[in-house]
C-alpha cells in the first residue's frame, strides 16, 4: 500500500510521510475555504459571546483540526497496487 495527494507526484510509504508532504502544499486559504463549509461567521462570533476564552479557544481550535483533517482526506489517495522506488 502507498499514498499519493493531488499536489505532487511523490509516492509515499504511509499516510503520515504523506499528510506531512501535502501540508506544506496547502496554506490557511485552503484551510479558511474549507471551513466555510462548516462554520459561519455569525456562528464564531455567537461562541465567542456564549463561551468563556479557554472553552471558546478549545472549540476554534477543535474546527480547524477538523477542517484540515477533511483537508487532507479529500486530497489524499489510498493506492493498494504494488509500487516501486
Amino acid at each position: 500500500m502507498y499514498y499519493t495527494h493531488d499536489f505532487s507526484n511523490k509516492i509515499f510509504p504511509t499516510r503520515k510521510a504523506c499528510e506531512d508532504d501535502l501540508l506544506t502544499h496547502l496554506d490557511e486559504n485552503d484551510i479558511a475555504e474549507s471551513m466555510k463549509k462548516y462554520i459561519t461567521f455569525s456562528e464564531i462570533i455567537m461562541r465567542s459571546n456564549e463561551f468563556g476564552a479557554e472553552r471558546f479557544y478549545n472549540w476554534f481550535k477543535n474546527e480547524v483540526a477538523n477542517t484540515t483533517l477533511d483537508c487532507l482526506n479529500r486530497h489524499i489517495d489510498e493506492q493498494t497496487e504494488p509500487w516501486r522506488i
